[in-house]
């Protein structure tokens, strides 16, 4: 299930931008999301859909050296979460 929280509380809580929430950043790097793909895509780019990609982020976050946040620490900023709101 996904909970979407405010970027002030991650934030607060000091989690990490990209490493600990990858494709997340509250940076002056967030301009890497608009990025202008037109001419790759012109050229024959193509994405993939968004089930797969979840999927295999999912796969993916359950290797032991992959990015993201361990589960105890999302479980304790989950439920500072729901405390605040």
């Amino acid at each position: 299930q996904f909970v979407w929280v405010d970027p002030e509380f991650l934030l607060e809580h000091e989690v990490g931008e990209w490493m600990e929430l990858p494709m997340w950043l509250h940076s002056e790097d967030e301009g890497i999301h608009q990025t202008d793909v037109s001419r790759a895509v012109a050229e024959g780019l193509s994405f993939r859909p968004l089930e797969e990609t979840v999927r295999g982020t999912l796969d993916q976050a359950n290797t032991t050296d992959a990015a993201g946040l361990k589960p105890e620490r999302e479980a304790a900023l989950l439920e500072a979460w729901r405390v605040r709101a």
